[in-house]
């Protein structure tokens, strides 16, 4: 049953992107877990890990999610904002990011805007709204 679910939820934006960004593989390295999504029909709280690579954020759901739901890599030239926002208690860092016309928000938790900028600087410093 709930490989039916993940289906259903994948086809709702993950599946897309994945069509033409898929990842070759999931990094090894310094992960950030607990990532929100959001994609236009579905979102994932709390259930994203990405990793910070020199090409742009490899993103992957935690294991419940992962099946129909490979790594996608969202290249640098489609961050659009990048900024940290008060939620509740703590702080998230928001990165917008728009893939071939589909609207893709990360909500990362803590301080990793310095972060994103280490691994990109330019892109960015110049797209990023504070």
């Amino acid at each position: 049953m709930w490989i039916f679910v993940a289906n259903r939820i994948a086809k709702k934006g993950w599946a897309i992107l994945a069509a033409g960004h898929q990842a070759q593989r999931t990094p090894v390295g310094n992960k950030l877990g607990g990532i929100s999504a959001t994609f236009p029909e579905t979102s994932y709280s709390g259930a994203i890990n990405a990793w910070l690579t020199e090409e742009g954020i490899v993103i992957r759901p935690s294991i419940i999610f992962r099946a129909y739901h490979p790594p996608i890599l969202i290249q640098w030239s489609f961050v659009r904002s990048a900024a940290e926002k008060k939620a509740f208690f703590s702080k998230q860092t928001l990165v917008e990011c728009e893939i071939d016309e589909i609207k893709v928000s990360l909500y990362i938790p803590g301080h990793h805007l310095s972060s994103l900028r280490a691994h990109s600087p330019q892109i960015l410093t110049e797209n990023t709204k504070e």
